[in-house]
């Protein structure tokens, strides 16, 4: 086979990825001062239209920033002085100290340490709002200790949550800590769970409440999927031969009138597109070009910005450090195979 006949069809993609016209996004947020990354929203409960989306920056002198549905700040919301806020959750309906409340959760990277704070009030949970990760490694290297990605889901009755926290590096078995946060607000290591390819690092991390499963990001090498219920944590990686390079920020699509069963949205950051799985199988879908540009971290909310729309993708833009806000509509209409 010569040279030619191996190029052409590379040649072909290229061109063919370089003709699609990107979706724009319905709404943008400001810049952040130095490095966003990941998004959580906050519904508010008495009024699904009102909601606060919080966005982390990443530095060494960081902080979580909060927007409006419109992509307005909100600075009555903003964290500051954090040291390397790296990924941001959130989780409704907990049922705290004889009261119904919601919890903001982050990882904090230079501290070793995942920050908790309810919600609207702001107020800090435990010591100043931060409770330490990954103390019971004996690994010297300091990024075996360093959060990084986080995902939490509530038991079922909903008065203790689960919290699945990635770090920096760590090992081939073991990568990511399971922690239980108790209303007596205590923060106990259940177990490590996850297998590691050892080529990257593990960011993205999570949940599928519906199935109770786990997905994380093993970076150049595939999606992993754990299924929760299971005794022994066996996973399965899919999604590697459809990403140029880094498999990113993880989103969970509930059911939407097209997928009536939701789906799995991945960010391919160095294609600038979001690609779409099936969410009961893995299967591959397709993808959509977007504006954003080395897109990492990703949200989906059911909240609407605009009338009649079922849902909106928040995606990290590296080029304005910001976040642009895609319905569904706009990138499931704009899929290509």
């Amino acid at each position: 086979m010569n040279i030619k006949t191996i190029l052409t069809p590379l040649i072909a993609i290229v061109f063919l990825n370089s003709c699609v016209k990107p979706v724009a996004p319905q709404k943008t947020t400001s810049s952040l001062p130095n490095d966003p990354d990941d998004a959580a929203v906050w519904i508010n409960p008495a009024d699904s239209n009102d909601a606060i989306i919080f966005i982390n920056d990443k530095h060494e002198n960081g902080g979580i920033y909060a927007f409006d549905k419109l992509g307005n700040p909100l600075p009555k919301y903003t964290i500051n002085n954090l040291r390397r806020p790296n990924n941001v959750d959130i989780i409704q309906n907990v049922k705290w100290k004889g009261k119904t409340c919601d919890l903001l959760i982050f990882t904090e990277r230079n501290t070793m340490s995942i920050g908790i704070y309810s919600l609207p009030d702001m107020e800090p949970l435990g010591s100043n709002g931060k409770f330490n990760v990954f103390n019971e490694c004996t690994e010297k290297n300091i990024d075996f200790h360093s959060p990084m990605g986080l995902s939490a889901k509530v038991n079922k009755n909903r008065d203790s949550v689960f919290i699945y926290v990635s770090r920096k590096n760590g090992p081939k078995s073991g990568y990511l800590g399971v922690y239980l946060l108790t209303e007596n607000e205590h923060l106990k290591l259940l177990k490590f769970i996850g297998d590691f390819s050892g080529k990257k690092e593990i960011e993205a991390v999570a949940i599928d409440s519906r199935f109770n499963r786990l997905y994380y990001s093993d970076e150049t090498f595939g999606i992993h999927v754990l299924d929760l219920n299971s005794e022994t944590s066996i996973s399965k990686v899919f999604g590697k031969e459809h990403f140029k390079a880094d498999m990113e920020g993880i989103a969970i699509i509930d059911s939407i009138k097209k997928y009536p069963q939701g789906l799995i949205a991945i960010s391919d950051q160095q294609a600038s597109r979001i690609i779409f799985f099936d969410r009961t199988n893995q299967s591959y879908i397709g993808y959509s070009q977007i504006a954003a540009i080395e897109t990492d971290g990703i949200e989906f909310s059911k909240l609407p910005i605009v009338k009649n729309s079922e849902g909106t993708l928040f995606v990290m833009n590296d080029k304005d450090h910001n976040f642009h806000y895609y319905t569904i509509e706009s990138l499931i209409e704009n899929l290509k195979n």
